[in-house]
């Protein structure tokens, strides 16, 4: 029981948390969608932002990639990125 007690704490200072949205509930074959991706981060941490190419999987198409946006406060940087995908 200690153990678990231990990992339950220690877990949100190794772990990080990136989120993915998207602008629509619905999504019809050949539609445009916004994505965004963003991502936390301490200021001291060092982190290596995917390379988006011209498609995420076979089925799904990048058309256009926004510059990856950073905003700094005191301790975190939040990273995000606007991808319209099909």
């Amino acid at each position: 029981m200690k153990k678990y007690l231990i990992i339950l704490i220690l877990l949100p200072s190794i772990c990080f948390c990136q989120k993915a949205n998207l602008d629509t509930n619905r999504m019809l074959i050949g539609d445009h969608v916004e994505l965004t991706v963003s991502s936390n981060f301490k200021t001291n941490e060092k982190y290596i932002w995917p390379l988006f190419t011209d498609s995420i999987f076979k089925k799904l198409e990048i058309l256009q990639k926004s510059k990856i946006f950073e905003i700094k406060s005191d301790s975190i940087n939040n990273i995000s990125q606007k991808i319209i995908i099909t």
